[in-house]
């Protein structure tokens, strides 16, 4: 079932480089493929990169509630995206901590 769900997600995601999501107040999301691809180098824990000035200007440009919404979900797990790392490009792209994380 879990590979099922990955094949949708991927999908989805070449189709038209958006996933969407919905969020708590029940509105949809929409994630850019980018960001996964962009910033996937600082967030997998064998050997973390640090965050290419292509992931901070992406992750500037996605909106911020949803990508903080896309921070606390489990979406970002198929891709391989730790928790820890992908919450430390906040700080070094100077973005602003999200609330209740």
């Amino acid at each position: 079932m879990l590979i099922m769900m990955l094949m949708i997600v991927i999908s989805m995601i070449m189709m038209d480089g958006v996933a969407m999501q919905e969020d708590d107040n029940g509105e949809m999301c929409e994630i850019i493929a980018s960001v996964i691809w962009d910033c996937k180098p600082s967030t997998i824990l064998s050997d973390p990169k640090p965050p290419s000035s292509k992931c901070c200007k992406t992750l500037k440009k996605v909106d911020f509630e949803c990508l903080c919404y896309f921070a606390s979900s489990t979406l970002k797990y198929p891709f391989g995206i730790d928790d820890t790392l992908f919450l430390r490009i906040f700080d070094i792209c100077r973005l602003p901590k999200c609330p209740l994380i």
